[in-house]
């Protein structure tokens, strides 16, 4: 979750907060922070502290250290922190891979000497594989940072699972060896950190699942890398709390239902007529002013505050859609409980106006005039999930799974539209190349509906916005917030409906951290 990051506000920025890199996006960071007068070896002293720093306020308690370096700048900011650990008091150890280190930078070379200098033992890596008793109260992962790509062989994969096996804490630096910096997925075997210290921003992997996992609690910590340069340099926005408070729509005293924005919800069938009553209360609960539902069955659970019409016949379903004022319709949502067979009335709705309109469920059914719609039509948000994204890609769900970012980004620019990647993490896209990235969320809102009660906040939140990117990457995260705050009510047995219920309480929250209505 988001707060895993919180430990950032203790010496970054809140632009700092906000953005995530690949492993592309930080050799530019340093490359660049190096162009504008920052020492290399000053990038490095400052990690190095940091990580030191982290480790006495995380386990003030600890004695003894011992530190896994590689032969790279990973492996020397793992020394600096060696030198500044055993500075304090503590009983420092290194194991290096290459004590030759003749594949190291000037730098990684000088926090070398500067240990050895300082007393630090330093044994070859081969002494942590033969040891059977490794007495160190905390373990650090200093072998490999953002720049790894292939899997770990050999002894580099027996030196990480010997790491894993041992019931001790592991923090690792930077990134968890065996985790590539820009990947969902592991790389193979890689360490299981108990806390990792990032550096400078936060790597991508470091917020989606499964790689995420690997990274245990989460501390981003500075290095003297300047603000301006970590913005101009990032692949996408991290959505925090600061980022929903920042782009949730806010309603004026002066303000009335039409100024707090109209929803109109397109679905239910007879079958699923719940799924559009979700969307339409979630809707409601988000902040819309007015919301109506137009379904096969709009009767299925009356809320006497939404407007209700029924399908006069599915074949004129657009000409019904055009005959509903447009005082009522400044957002629609179209698709949740939606048959497949009126799919193809989908098309024929979006070319009536340039209304917001959010394609979820039922309407995501792949083919060439769907995607021709919302190019055409220009301010579209389509909501799949991994099932519905693979189909609309014509891949496997496999291939979303391994790599939801480039996945959410080609549907983005094919449809033209504002992509909602749903799933543990939530990918955010826009066909301009915009990122952002949602964790926040609770297992329990792996169940039917949810994804009808994030349509609808998304409606209600597009009713009244200039910017779409934002403000769908804010309502996601407050979808993921809401769903926070229910699930530690309900647990695993929560329901959609606890999730409309959450809504208020969600918006309660945020006003408390400093949000005006």
């Amino acid at each position: 979750m988001p707060e895993l990051y919180a430990s950032q506000t203790l010496g970054g920025t809140l632009k700092l907060l906000m953005k995530l890199y690949t492993g592309k996006d930080m050799k530019m960071v340093d490359k660049k922070a190096i162009e504008a007068g920052i020492p290399s070896l000053i990038l490095m002293e400052n990690a190095g502290r940091s990580i030191a720093d982290d480790i006495r306020n995380r386990w003030p308690t600890t004695k003894s250290v011992a530190i896994l370096c590689g032969n790279g700048n990973n492996g020397g900011d793992g020394y600096v922190a060696a030198r500044h650990l055993k500075e304090s008091g503590l009983d420092v150890t290194i194991f290096e891979i290459d004590n030759k280190l003749s594949k190291s930078s000037e730098d990684t070379q000088a926090a070398r000497i500067s240990a050895i200098a300082h007393s630090i033992p330093l044994n070859n890596i081969a002494a942590f594989l033969s040891e059977s008793i490794l007495s160190a109260d905390i373990f650090v992962d200093s072998l490999f940072g953002s720049g790894l790509s292939r899997p770990l062989e050999g002894q580099l994969a027996k030196i990480v699972m010997k790491l894993n096996a041992i019931d001790k804490p592991v923090l690792s630096v930077d990134i968890p060896t065996g985790v590539g910096a820009d990947q969902a997925q592991p790389l193979g075997v890689h360490v299981r950190a108990t806390r990792t210290v990032q550096l400078a921003g936060a790597k991508l992997a470091s917020a989606i699942f499964p790689a995420r996992a690997a990274f245990g609690e989460i501390s981003t910590v500075p290095i003297g890398v300047p603000n301006d340069v970590l913005h101009r340099y990032s692949t996408a926005d991290l959505v925090t709390w600061q980022y929903v408070q920042k782009n949730a729509p806010r309603r004026l005293r002066s303000g009335h239902k039409y100024s707090a924005g109209t929803v109109l919800v397109i679905g239910g069938s007879t079958q699923y007529s719940g799924a559009a009553e979700l969307a339409a209360r979630a809707a409601l609960r988000g902040g819309s002013g007015l919301v109506s539902v137009l379904a096969e069955d709009p009767q299925a659970a009356i809320w006497p505050d939404i407007i209700r019409y029924k399908w006069k016949s599915s074949k004129v379903l657009a000409e019904q859609v055009a005959s509903i004022n447009n005082a009522q319709t400044q957002a629609r949502v179209i698709g949740p409980g939606l048959g497949p067979e009126l799919a193809n009335q989908v098309p024929s709705i979006l070319a009536l106006d340039k209304t917001p309109t959010v394609l979820d469920a039922g309407a995501l059914q792949p083919g060439h005039e769907l995607s021709k719609a919302t190019r055409e039509h220009g301010a579209c948000v389509l909501t799949p999930h991994l099932g519905e994204a693979s189909s609309l890609l014509g891949g496997d769900v496999s291939e979303i799974i391994d790599d939801p970012v480039r996945a959410a980004s080609e549907l983005a620019k094919e449809y033209s539209a504002v992509l909602v990647l749903k799933g543990a993490t939530t990918v955010i896209a826009s066909p301009k190349g915009k990122l952002a990235v949602s964790t926040f969320g609770h297992p329990g809102m792996a169940t039917a509906g949810t994804g009808d009660v994030l349509a609808g906040l998304l409606g209600a939140w597009l009713a009244t916005t200039t910017d779409f990117f934002a403000s769908c990457s804010a309502a996601v995260g407050m979808h993921g917030i809401t769903g926070e705050i229910a699930g530690n009510k309900k647990g695993a047995g929560m329901i959609a409906s606890d999730l409309v219920e959450a809504l208020p309480a969600s918006r309660q929250k945020l006003c408390k951290r400093g949000f005006t209505q």
